[in-house]
């Protein structure tokens, strides 16, 4: 495609857009959130010293500041680095140094918010009490764990999956599951307190539903690989999806972060987390499916690859011949949630009657969609739909009510 002919990227100046809110509200709110640690009780982690400082000016810089040099006034951070990864940022922010938070491409401003995140709690430092510290541990970990979370729906859905008469469809059934777990986004607390009990999603929600042809794929493939998004719910949904997967003999490859990135986004961790809480389970069938999940990852059938670029600054028509190279060995990969879907279609406003097979041939395999709608950023509906959907509803792309399971062969 020819580039002069492409619609923008979105940008955080958008006027009246979800990324000015994400800018506005949403990531202020979550350094509120950090900034909370430990004042709830002496049970409660605290900050890392020297934490509160970062995250305050990180806090006036989203307010009315400009993209800093980061990595040339913390060295301590290219020096945790991998080189590619490094090589990535340090290009990334070169290209936008000195331009306001208020202006800048969205996806960029939220990789970068991550990164300026872990530079102030010592991800990176030896020297200090945040080196290596998840600092959205607790959050994913009580998520995981409530009453209504991923832990006690995972019973559930094997259930129902194991009362439908045929393969395709329990494969279809859980695959919709999936998708509907990413509703489950620790960085929408409205989406958490809405679908945190009963029921995560129904097939009427769907925009578009190829969950029977991805099934279908699937039951024919010998390795599937999973893109995924979120800890906690998610990713106890995923883990049913995997284990079934698992026992009609596929390999299956989990793709992770490789540190901390949108509060709640999956590192190789909290699948190992998310396993063994299934295998301590008081319901027997998620105990079986956690005791088996845990013996498929000692025996490598379940494997877990984290990459430094699930959680770098560059949109997927970027990445890099190592993420191609692991890619093009799948017979059908799944990439879950929005900002996966967002880094698919380059993060631009695209016309929605687009076909996504006219923005993804770089894709080396085929794959899947499994999203719930959290962003502007849609194709394949017909406009006319788009337009009966925004009579009903201006923020119908943005309120993660609306999923997509969306098979490209």
């Amino acid at each position: 495609m020819d580039p002069s002919s492409l619609p923008p990227r979105i940008s955080t100046g958008d006027a009246g857009t979800f990324a000015e809110k994400t800018l506005k509200v949403r990531l202020p709110e979550q350094v509120d959130q950090l900034l909370a640690r430990g004042s709830e009780g002496p049970d409660e982690p605290a900050l890392p010293p020297g934490a509160r400082r970062g995250l305050l000016a990180l806090k006036e810089r989203l307010a009315g500041g400009v993209v800093r040099d980061l990595l040339g006034e913390q060295p301590e951070l290219p020096a945790g680095m991998a080189e590619g990864e490094r090589s990535d940022w340090e290009r990334t922010i070169a290209a936008h140094l000195g331009r306001p938070w208020k202006n800048i491409p969205w996806y960029f401003a939220e990789s970068l918010f991550y990164l300026e995140i872990l530079a102030a709690w010592g991800w990176y430092s030896p020297d200090s009490a945040g080196c290596g510290q998840d600092p959205f541990e607790p959050l994913k970990l009580e998520e995981l764990s409530r009453e209504q979370g991923g832990i006690a729906r995972v019973g559930k859905i094997l259930r129902h999956a194991a009362a439908l008469p045929d393969p395709d469809g329990r494969l279809a059934a859980l695959l919709r599951h999936a998708l509907w777990g990413n509703r489950m986004d620790l960085t929408f607390g409205e989406l958490v307190r809405r679908y945190g009990s009963g029921t995560l999603g129904e097939n009427e929600e769907l925009l578009i539903d190829h969950s029977p042809a991805m099934a279908r794929r699937a039951l024919a493939a010998r390795r599937v690989d999973l893109v995924l998004d979120n800890a906690g719910t998610e990713l106890a949904c995923d883990l049913a999806l995997a284990h079934d997967l698992l026992g009609r003999g596929l390999k299956v490859v989990l793709h992770v972060k490789g540190s901390p990135f949108y509060v709640s986004d999956a590192m190789a961790k909290d699948v190992r987390a998310t396993a063994a809480a299934l295998s301590r389970c008081g319901d027997p069938e998620t105990a079986r499916v956690g005791g088996e999940l845990g013996e498929a990852l000692v025996s490598a059938a379940l494997e877990i690859r984290p990459h430094w670029f699930w959680n770098g600054p560059l949109l997927y028509p970027e990445w890099p011949e190592e993420i191609r190279r692991e890619l093009v060995s799948s017979d059908l990969v799944l990439f879950k949630g929005d900002v996966n879907y967002r880094r698919l279609l380059d993060d631009r406003r695209w016309a929605p009657e687009t076909p996504m097979e006219d923005l993804t041939g770089y894709v080396p395999a085929p794959f899947g969609v499994l999203r719930t709608l959290k962003s502007e950023v849609v194709v394949d509906l017909p406009r006319s739909t788009v337009t009966a959907l925004a009579l009903e509803d201006p923020e119908w792309s943005v309120r993660g009510h609306y999923g997509l399971a969306r098979l490209r062969a």
